[in-house]
């Protein structure tokens, strides 16, 4: 069996400070929203938009991100820090920064919009309430 490789712990402590920051935004905004209409209803296909806070993520495929979503409306911490920092290393999910660029390319009637960063490819499912125009 193949050794799997241990992040450093400067890594290992700055990736567990991001997953709870994550964690505490998706759990703000699900006890804000109660799963209404979004907050940010404003969001376009096809245009452009920012990133409004750090802390934000995305991921690849939709039932991920639901996945992870249903863990912080759970309430369950440890499961989604543990499929939240594994997809994040295979790069299945990722976290946005305050500002970036992102184009929304497709929407869902859940309150999803699908981004890809200004300049990037790969596309990925987050809240409307994450993006701005």
């Amino acid at each position: 069996m193949a050794d799997v490789p241990k992040p450093d712990d400067k890594a290992a402590v700055g990736l567990g400070c991001a997953i709870v920051v994550v964690a505490l935004i998706i759990i703000s905004m699900c006890s804000s929203n109660n799963g209404t209409t979004p907050k940010n209803s404003n969001v376009r296909v096809g245009e452009i938009g920012t990133i409004v806070d750090d802390g934000r993520f995305g991921c690849k495929e939709k039932d991920e991100f639901e996945k992870l979503v249903s863990f912080v409306s759970q309430s369950d911490r440890e499961a989604f820090n543990r499929e939240y920092m594994s997809a994040t290393l295979t790069g299945a999910c990722i976290s946005f920064s305050t500002g970036d660029q992102v184009y929304v390319t497709d929407a869902a009637f859940v309150g999803l919009v699908k981004l890809r960063k200004k300049g990037e490819t790969e596309e990925y499912w987050t809240t409307m309430e994450s993006v701005r125009q």
